[in-house]
């Protein structure tokens, strides 16, 4: 490592050079990888839903991909209502606006709801556009509330980033004895960050949870290897300095930083080991969301690394005279109480440890957790979202779908069901083919199709008329005939022309439009039925994740295993949440196994003890589970990815604090007693655990309220309590164990 340090010391200005280019590069190459926002993508190999999507897609084209958001407002008239609507409807970037006089669906005394309808991303320019536009038409206007139906944004919004540093630098500044040191770590860690971004086209595509929180998290878990190689800069260049010339000076400055670089290696590169192989566990999850936070993180971390021992030693050396002019006092943190407290309490606190670790372990398990995670929106009181929960089965069980729709019509929370069968592959009367056409707003492409302008109750009889006659012209002697859109098209386009009576009443520009809707139904009927599956759309009022919802799920299962005959599949937000409920338990346990003993294995290899690092894991392990009981406390549901990924990061992250501390510890106890090695064990690490720990808390605990996102929110905020554990039990209860069990830890 002698030779490597002196080498980034004597060509550092190269260096220098040569990872900003590599950063602008990365740079440019970011905005080429793609954000993923949506999350089935990740779903593992064998689920049964993810099966079902690629089969849909192959023969349905997949599922439609509008968007919505939700307008409502209160007091509103019939006709200023229908006002609305036209308004809504011409609005930018809209493709459709749902709204229906005198349904329940969308009129609520006093509450008027209209589903505004985009076939943009969310987070997109034109959503934030149509955003703009419905505020600046409507706002104020009759109580006008609006929600996007996910908050989901493809992109990290620049102030968030700043805010980040903005939050960074004031802790930073507070902490550190110079207010020209921050400034030198946020540059070192910003061009890691940077690299980062850019090198994440290697994956071709990161998940936009990854891509909202990972920069973020690079920079709060990274920060702590560029205090340590400040310190320990600091350190020998008190040891090698004393000549007073300009000359001697820098000598003294190259020198130290050498030494500085020799003697950090190994313990900031133990640091990011234990933090990168607890984030690589996320690798084993099933759920591929796990694999791309965790290698994009694990990335970022080594990249940091790599970039705290060649990009800040140019910088210390360049502006050591910008950190010694702003020197200043650095807070002090009394530490005597509980230094007394350890050694008196002593023998309590392995029990203590003990007992903690076995209440929230079991305790752990009466938090519910979250698979789906909404943003709550006043809307939300008076109407329900809706919910589809999508049958996709083998065309050789049409006909026992059509008794699946007869029941699930029936069921309360069940607002329609759609299927080939029951939409364009039926055959209707004139009132039904209008009332259907009047759901799905299509009652204009109908009169559209007849001559002049006539009455809803001349068109229903004038379709009843064609009807009859297309019934008749196929052979069928129907009491009350019936016809499927599809055929009273082709009888229109095809047959009726010919008609001696009625084949002057067709005009040209009839045919033309009953072409362009037929092609429609045509398009729209490969939409529900395919080559070999078909599906069964269910709209329903059910809540994401619930136990109401999971029971209907799985009753619905039961039913197409009891009665269909071909493979079938199950797609929804929901049926993703049930299925990930049947095998989270196993997977979560999986996961704190593999992380438990990776990170066991390092920690015995870095202190060639067995029971340093049974003390450490079991306490970074009670801190985890305190985060569960602590958000089941307070009422809140766990979101499943916050569990894994604070399980990762408290394990491959915070213990590198109990790390510093029981270092420091051991090296104390070689020459001094146990109240002088408690006191030297707190003064040396207690200024790096507070600085670093405070970073990831207060950092992600203020971040989590700017981001829209319900989950990244939930993520962030799960780090900032488990952190706080963390740092809580390393500060309070690792002491005072360390103490009681001196005999296995210290080496005479």
């Amino acid at each position: 490592m002698k030779k490597l340090a002196g080498f980034i010391v004597d060509y550092r200005y190269k260096i220098l050079i040569l990872m900003l280019l590599l950063a602008g590069v990365c740079a440019l190459l970011f905005p080429r990888v793609e954000i993923v926002t949506d999350m089935t993508r990740y779903l593992p190999d064998d689920s049964p839903m993810k099966t079902g999507l690629a089969i849909m897609t192959e023969e349905l084209g997949g599922l439609a991909s509008e968007n919505s958001i939700r307008v409502m407002f209160t007091d509103l008239s019939e006709e200023e209502a229908l006002e609305v609507k036209e308004k809504l409807s011409s609005l930018e970037y809209v493709s459709s606006v749902g709204y229906q006089a005198g349904d329940e669906q969308y009129n609520r005394p006093p509450y008027t709801l209209f589903s505004v309808n985009t076939t943009y991303d969310f987070g997109s320019r034109e959503i934030l556009a149509l955003e703009a536009s419905i505020r600046k038409e409507y706002g104020g206007y009759h109580d006008m509330e609006y929600h996007v139906d996910t908050t989901t944004s493809n992109t990290i919004p620049p102030w968030i980033l700043m805010a980040a540093v903005a939050i960074l630098l004031t802790i930073l500044w507070i902490m550190s004895p110079s207010y020209a040191e921050p400034v030198l770590f946020i540059v070192t860690i910003g061009v890691a960050v940077l690299i980062n971004m850019g090198t994440n086209l290697i994956m071709g595509s990161v998940s936009q949870t990854t891509n909202a929180i990972g920069s973020i998290l690079q920079l709060a878990l990274s920060m702590d290897y560029s205090i340590m190689l400040m310190e320990y800069y600091r350190q020998e260049k008190r040891e090698v300095s004393g000549s007073a010339s300009g000359s001697d000076e820098k000598e003294a400055s190259l020198l130290a930083m050498k030494n500085a670089l020799e003697k950090a290696f190994r313990p900031v590169t133990g640091s990011s080991l234990t933090t990168v192989v607890g984030l690589l566990m996320l690798v084993f999850m099933s759920f591929k969301i796990g694999a791309d936070m965790g290698i994009v993180l694990a990335k970022g971390v080594l990249i940091s690394l790599i970039c705290v021992f060649t990009i800040l030693p140019v910088l210390i050396l360049s502006f050591e005279k910008a950190i010694v002019k702003t020197r200043k006092p650095v807070p002090k943190f009394p530490t005597g109480g509980v230094e007394r407290m350890s050694i008196r309490f002593s023998r309590i606190f392995p029990f203590l440890l003990l007992g903690l670790f076995i209440t929230v372990f079991l305790l752990r398990g009466n938090t519910n957790i979250a698979y789906t995670l909404v943003t709550e929106s006043p809307i939300d009181d008076v109407f329900e979202k809706n919910n589809a929960i999508v049958l996709l089965y083998s065309n050789e069980d049409e006909e026992i779908i059509e008794s699946f729709i007869g029941e699930y019509e029936n069921e309360d929370c069940v607002r329609s069901v759609s299927a080939y069968a029951n939409t364009l592959g039926k055959a209707f009367t004139g009132k039904e083919l209008l009332a259907m056409a009047s759901a799905m707003g299509m009652e204009d492409s109908f009169a559209d199709l007849l001559p002049g302008t006539i009455s809803p109750s001349e068109l229903e009889t004038m379709l009843d008329m064609l009807i009859g006659m297309c019934s008749a012209s196929r052979g069928r002697a129907e009491e009350e005939p019936r016809a499927t859109i599809g055929e009273l098209l082709e009888y229109i386009t095809e047959d009726l022309p010919q008609n001696p009576l009625f084949g002057s009443w067709i005009s040209p520009e009839m045919i033309e439009k009953a072409e362009e809707f037929r092609i429609q139904i045509d398009e729209g009927a490969k939409r529900l039925r395919g080559p070999s599956h078909s599906i069964m759309a269910m709209m329903t009022t059910l809540p994401d994740e619930a136990d109401i919802t999971m029971d209907f799920i799985r009753e619905l299962e039961r039913k197409c295993t009891e009665k269909l005959r071909g493979d079938w599949y199950l797609i929804g937000n929901s049926v993703m949440a049930c299925e990930m409920s049947g095998s989270f338990g196993g997977e979560l346990n999986r996961i704190t196994i593999l992380t438990a003993a990776a990170i066991f294995l390092v920690v015995i290899f870095t202190f060639r003890s067995f029971v340093i690092p049974l003390i450490l894991v079991l306490l970074i392990q009670t801190a985890v589970y305190a985060t569960v009981v602590i958000m089941g406390v307070q009422g809140l549901s766990m979101y499943y990815l916050a569990y894994l990924i604070v399980q990762s990061i408290l394990m491959g992250a915070t213990i590198d604090y109990a790390i510093l501390y029981t270092n420091y510890y051991r090296e104390a106890r070689r020459e001094a007693d146990l109240p002088g090695a408690v006191k030297e064990a707190y003064g040396k690490s207690i200024h790096t655990i507070l600085t670093s720990g405070l970073i990831i808390v207060i950092v992600t605990a203020i971040l989590g309220y700017v981001f829209g996102d319900p989950s990244i929110l939930q993520i962030c905020h799960t780090i900032a309590k488990g952190a706080s554990c963390s740092l809580v039990l390393i500060l309070f209860v690792l002491p005072g164990t360390l103490c009681a069990l001196d005999r296995w830890i210290v080496k005479k």
